[in-house]
C-alpha cells in the first residue's frame, strides 16, 4: 500500500508541473512567449524521432560518396547522431520546466528538431 502512495505522490507532482506549465502556455498566443512548452515539444520530438538521423545520414553520405559509403559510413554517422539527438531530447523532456542546461531554453543541438526524411 505504501508503494501506491509513492506513485500517487509522483503522479500528483508531475500533474502539478504540467498544469502550471499549461496555464502559462494558455495565456500565450505564440511559441516565442511560451518557451517551456516549446522545450517540451522539442524534447518529445527529439526523443521519439531521433532514429530518423540514421536514414538521413545514409542518404546524405550516398549523395556525396556513393551508395556503399552511404550504407556503411552513413549508417554509423546516423547512429551516432541518433544517440546524441535522443539523449538531448531526453534531457529537454526531463528538464522542460527549467531554463537549464542551456540558458533561456535554447536548444542543445542544431538543428533544433529532427531532420525531415522527405527532404534528405
Amino acid at each position: 500500500m505504501a508503494q501506491q502512495g509513492k506513485w500517487a505522490a509522483v503522479a500528483a507532482g508531475v500533474l502539478a508541473v504540467l498544469v502550471l506549465a499549461g496555464a502559462d502556455a494558455a495565456q500565450a498566443n505564440d511559441c516565442n512567449s511560451c518557451p517551456v512548452m516549446h522545450k517540451l515539444g522539442r524534447g518529445l520530438a527529439n526523443t521519439t524521432l531521433g532514429l530518423v538521423e540514421v536514414p538521413v545520414a545514409m542518404i546524405e553520405t550516398s549523395k556525396v560518396h556513393g551508395q556503399t559509403a552511404g550504407f556503411f559510413v552513413g549508417s554509423l554517422k546516423g547512429l551516432c547522431r541518433a544517440v546524441i539527438r535522443t539523449g538531448a531530447g531526453l534531457v529537454d523532456t526531463l528538464t522542460f520546466p527549467f531554463p537549464a542546461p542551456m540558458p533561456d531554453y535554447e536548444p542543445m543541438i542544431t538543428p533544433e528538431f529532427p531532420p525531415n526524411l522527405m527532404e534528405a
